[in-house]
């Protein structure tokens, strides 16, 4: 078990790793408190010399990782409009196709129909 571990903080405790690790946590996937900041830390007190280079590093894969996120929401917000779309335009289609009278006795009065 702690060679699984140690394969686990090997992979994430890496230039590479810090970047996944930053996109992890800022998308809705993965979250652990700190976790990025440690990151940066531990990596700065081994690597002296690209001090400079982490904090970018997780920034990057700070932005990846939200662009994503926010592509995903765009991608199901713009599923459920059209699929409200969808349906206004079949209360539409009933409200011409019956006539006025006719598609607000059936719809109701919670349901306004305008033409």
């Amino acid at each position: 078990m702690s060679k699984f571990f140690a394969s686990i903080f090997g992979l994430f405790l890496s230039p590479l790793g810090l970047v996944v690790l930053a996109a992890l946590d800022s998308s809705m996937v993965f979250f652990l408190p700190a976790a990025v900041e440690a990151a940066v830390v531990i990596l700065t007190a081994r690597y002296r010399e690209l001090v400079w280079l982490f904090p970018i590093l997780a920034a990057g894969g700070s932005m990846a990782g939200s662009s994503t996120a926010l592509q995903m929401k765009r991608t199901r917000a713009g599923r459920r409009d059209s699929f409200i779309r969808s349906i206004r335009g079949l209360e539409y289609g009933a409200s011409t196709w019956l006539g006025q009278a006719d598609c607000e006795k059936s719809v109701g009065a919670w349901a306004p129909v305008s033409v």
